[in-house]
């Protein structure tokens, strides 16, 4: 079996077991942008580099989240929202709710914890020119 053969195929059963793709990648491009390196630059040289690369990724983003370099970075709304798309939940006063494409109100629940805090942090972080 060719090597790009088995990355797709363990690359796969990664997707299978940890699901939301989707989500799961826009917090890995959150971490990057907010850190302004990639993943593969951030990861920790003692890690098994024999690993599936999208396991590396999840590993070295929730790595950079934990250690409080995003929050550093971008601020507490911005890593909350990396950790909502990470670990695919919220954590709420009274509950822990999950973030999962199948749920009939996912799209709501994504605009209120994820997109809404990440607009709010942009309109923060840069206020619109005033054209003069």
């Amino acid at each position: 079996m060719s090597e790009q053969a088995s990355h797709s195929a363990s690359t796969s059963a990664f997707w299978k077991m940890y699901g939301e793709p989707v989500l799961t990648r826009l917090g890995f491009a959150l971490v990057e942008l907010a850190l302004g390196k990639r993943l593969s630059q951030l990861r920790d040289p003692n890690e098994d580099q024999n690993i599936d690369e999208d396991m590396l990724d999840l590993l070295t983003a929730k790595r950079e989240v934990e250690s409080g370099r995003v929050c550093n970075e971008a601020g507490k709304v911005y890593s909350d929202a990396v950790q909502a798309c990470l670990e695919h939940q919220v954590i709420l006063p009274t509950k822990v709710m999950g973030l999962k494409s199948e749920h009939k109100n996912f799209q709501q629940d994504l605009e209120e914890f994820v997109v809404g805090p990440l607009r709010n942090f942009h309109d923060t972080s840069w206020p619109p020119s005033v054209l003069v």
